[in-house]
């Protein structure tokens, strides 16, 4: 099963650091209709979780987005898209603020590991 989000090649052109991709290529991840208020908090049963993701998926796609009393979720059903999302190969780590202190004190191992693959721990 592919992943049902286009892929775009990303215009390596960088602006603040991060490359620029064709907006018009993109694709909006589906959601259910919100309700005023509670978003779409209705649309979970919360004494079957399992469930209402699964219904949600079959109406949705293995890709949607929740809002949950005004919180956004992406939920991913698919076992390749939690795959391609849990890839740190193709995310860029940008560590910053009290994260930065943390990792000066206690070193890579406890805090994400900068970008650099000599820093990563294998």
């Amino acid at each position: 099963m592919s992943c049902p989000i286009q892929h775009v090649a990303a215009d390596r052109s960088a602006v603040d650091g991060h490359p620029q991709t064709d907006s018009r290529q993109l694709q909006e991840i589906p959601q259910p209709p919100e309700h005023y208020l509670t978003g779409n908090i209705s649309d979970v049963n919360p004494a079957f979780l399992g469930g209402s993701f699964q219904r949600l998926a079959k109406i949705y796609g293995p890709i949607y987005k929740l809002n949950l009393l005004n919180r956004e979720a992406v939920v991913l059903s698919s076992h390749e898209l939690v795959a391609e999302v849990s890839d740190d190969s193709k995310f860029e780590k940008d560590i910053k603020g009290p994260q930065e202190k943390v990792r000066a004190f206690l070193g890579d191992g406890n805090v994400a590991p900068k970008d650099s693959k000599a820093d990563r721990l294998t």
